[in-house]
């Protein structure tokens, strides 16, 4: 149903976000735990962003 597409859609739209290195996106908000993680945890090495990979 419903939910199923929804799901699906998220997958397909996360698993592109991973592909193209879309790491560096947060919704900036103080009180986010995953916003506050990627600021004081998260380091993308430039030498990976640029480097191709292949995904099927």
């Amino acid at each position: 149903p419903q939910d199923i597409e929804i799901v699906g859609e998220q997958i397909v739209d996360s698993f592109e976000k991973i592909k193209n290195h879309e790491f560096d996106k947060t919704c900036e908000d103080e009180e986010c735990q995953w916003c506050n993680f990627m600021k004081e945890n998260y380091r993308l090495d430039p030498a990976l962003k640029d480097s191709e990979h292949e995904y099927e």
